[in-house]
């Protein structure tokens, strides 16, 4: 359970992150909005790499010192001001943050993905401090990205203790600060503060979507992390004013996280260096003409030098992501031998191994369902309003002789080529990479593609911030001064307002979100809610043979490897010699619901108490309170 000793620590590393997002504010020129996705970004690289070769405990404290060093540092300096402490992006995750407190706190994990995967390879890093190898049986799938784990890792070891309560707080923070720079803008109109005020809704709108969606933010799976994650980048980019050089770099990190979130971060990644090899060659034309004039000849080796700086993080920015992956790949060969045939394993030699067991009938079932998916209604419709606001706006910005016009043009392309190739790598998993009974049936394809429909939406919706923020700029000569100065200044505005409203009730309602968020009637919710979570024995889990079909047995299999409370569960075959061999090796008993056989085999066995669902001392007989 999350407690005051917990959140104590938890504000202390707050302050270490704003000490380091108010560093880099003051020494980089980047507004304060995105320096905290960019601290916490190079706290999970930095921890990344480090985890390669050591034990990142005392990395942890180093990077949480430096944080409170800067912090005081600048505070010494009188370099922390009123608008540091006291702006739209501070009130965001202020509001985040109590959110999330009042809901996850107490919460416990109850979906299969947890005990097969993410909560496993958490707790192993909280506890270990060290990336598992081969000897952890537990670790389902070695291959998967770390990146999650470690940021979680970084916060529990932290804050103190192990809940899983604190688990999922950690992560559902990371995506706030990954949503936060959405609140980033400077608007210079009157009504700047309604604006902001419209804009920090938006914002908290479109991450309560991506929370809310499927098991996200009650579970550590990190699909909506990774489009938290990929759009930080994309908002860095496009909101922020800083210059192109601190762009470029500053980057990297983010580029970083989003690769360590998840593999299909690479996707997300090259989306973000598109954008910014698009703000390079744009800003060379740009240079080109002003330098031409004779006023800005004397300033011609300034912005060469800015510029090579540019193009310099451009090309460090991609190598590193190469480099993190073959040092990712390295490590998944040396610690896990066999890492090449297990599921969603990324080796060619898994992927023709995959389909050549598919046979035809096989994957023409999983062409069909998979063509059958994306033409679903609110695919189509998602696709077809992304077309319509972007052309609008193109209409607009053309007639009003803005250069938006053309910026809009080249968003709708990247976003149309993303999402085709999205969908294709999304088909590549499920003919070569998936388990063949859940490729058969699209698996969690809801779940995946409303990655990208959160991403494309993001976009949308920063690039319609960015044009109303700065709409004043860019206008070229137009034939007339009717568009400045006509009704049609208000459409992008209207344009803006429409298009928040329709993304976000669309993804609202047509998401796959789990209906209640705590499977009331499974017997893991049984075990949540009458075993003690800092239970210190070995127990035996007795579901009777009506439990609810073959997913919560699975799952039950699963919790009972997990061991996260118990050091050595075991889960019962619903017999009664099964039952009375595995009482005979365990010290206690969980009972999810009794039933006449189990009660019957107990009272021979000289149990006088009622048996009632609870957890149970074998020796003792009795119901442990």
């Amino acid at each position: 359970m999350f407690t005051i000793g917990n959140l104590a620590r938890f504000i202390c590393i707050l302050i270490s992150l704003f000490g380091a997002s108010v560093f880099i504010k003051k020494r980089a020129g980047i507004a304060y909005a995105f320096c905290m996705s960019i601290a916490c970004s190079l706290i999970v690289s930095i921890l990344f790499l480090t985890s390669l070769f050591m034990r990142i405990t005392a990395v942890i404290w180093i990077l949480f010192g430096v944080g409170i060093l800067m912090f005081v540092y600048e505070l010494i300096r009188l370099e922390i001001h009123k608008e540091d402490i006291l702006n739209w992006t501070n009130l965001f995750l202020l509001i985040g943050l109590v959110v999330l407190f009042i809901f996850l706190a107490g919460r416990r994990f109850i979906f299969i993905d947890d005990y097969t995967h993410w909560g496993v390879i958490a707790r192993h890093l909280v506890e270990n401090q060290t990336l598992p190898n081969s000897s952890d049986y537990l670790i389902t799938f070695p291959s998967y990205a770390p990146g999650s784990a470690l940021w979680i890792a970084y916060v529990v070891t932290l804050c103190g203790g192990a809940t899983e309560d604190l688990y999922l707080i950690a992560q559902a923070f990371l995506m706030l600060v990954f949503f936060a720079p959405l609140t980033g803008c400077t608007f210079q109109k009157p009504n700047a503060k309604v604006l902001s005020v419209f804009m920090l809704i938006t914002a908290m709108a479109l991450c309560a979507v991506s929370m809310t969606f499927s098991t996200t933010v009650i579970s550590l799976c990190v699909d909506g992390l990774l489009a938290a994650s990929a759009l930080s980048g994309i908002f860095f980019l496009i909101l922020s004013d800083c210059s192109l050089r601190a762009k470029a770099w500053f980057l990297i990190p983010l580029m970083l996280t989003v690769m360590l979130i998840k593999a299909a971060g690479i996707l997300f990644a090259a989306s973000e260096f598109v954008i910014l090899l698009y703000l390079v060659i744009r800003e060379k034309k740009r240079g080109t003409v002003s330098d031409k004039g004779g006023e800005q000849s004397g300033n011609r080796g300034e912005l060469s030098e800015k510029r090579g700086a540019a193009v310099a993080g451009l090309i460090v920015g991609p190598v590193l992501c190469i480099v993190m992956q073959l040092l990712w790949s390295w490590h998944v060969r040396v610690a896990f031998p066999d890492a090449g045939n297990t599921m969603h394993a990324v080796s060619i030699a898994r992927w023709k191994e995959v389909y050549a067991t598919r046979g035809p009938e096989v994957v023409q079932m999983i062409l069909k369902g998979f063509f059958h998916k994306i033409t679903l209604w609110y695919l189509v419709l998602f696709v077809v309003a992304l077309i319509v606001i972007y052309v609008i706006v193109f209409i607009c910005g053309r007639k009003a002789g803005h250069r938006i016009a053309r910026q809009s043009l080249w968003l709708l392309l990247l976003s149309l080529i993303h999402y085709v190739v999205y969908l294709a790598s999304l088909l590549f998993v499920y003919l070569f990479s998936m388990d063949a009974i859940e490729a058969s049936y699209l698996a969690a394809f809801d779940r995946y593609m409303w990655v990208e429909l959160i991403f494309l939406a993001g976009l949308c919706i920063c690039f319609l911030f960015r044009l109303f923020s700065r709409y004043e700029e860019g206008f070229e000569e137009a034939p007339s001064d009717a568009y400045r100065n006509g009704a049609i200044r208000l459409v992008p505005m209207a344009v803006m307002t429409v298009a928040m409203v329709v993304f976000v009730l669309f993804l609202w309602l047509s998401g796959p979100r789990y209906e209640g968020l705590d499977y009331p009637n499974s017997t893991i919710c049984q075990i949540n809610d009458l075993a003690p979570e800092d239970y210190a024995g070995d127990i035996l889990i007795y579901a009777p043979s009506q439990m609810d079909a073959a997913y919560d047995e699975s799952l039950l299999l699963f919790f009972s490897r997990y061991k996260f409370r118990t050091p050595d569960a075991h889960v019962a075959t619903f017999d009664r010699g099964n039952v009375e061999l595995f009482m005979a090796q365990h010290t206690h008993i969980f009972i999810s619901e009794p039933d006449a056989q189990l009660v019957s085999y107990l009272h021979d066995q000289g149990w006088t108490c009622d048996i009632v669902p609870g957890l149970y001392d074998i020796a003792l007989k009795s119901l442990v309170e």
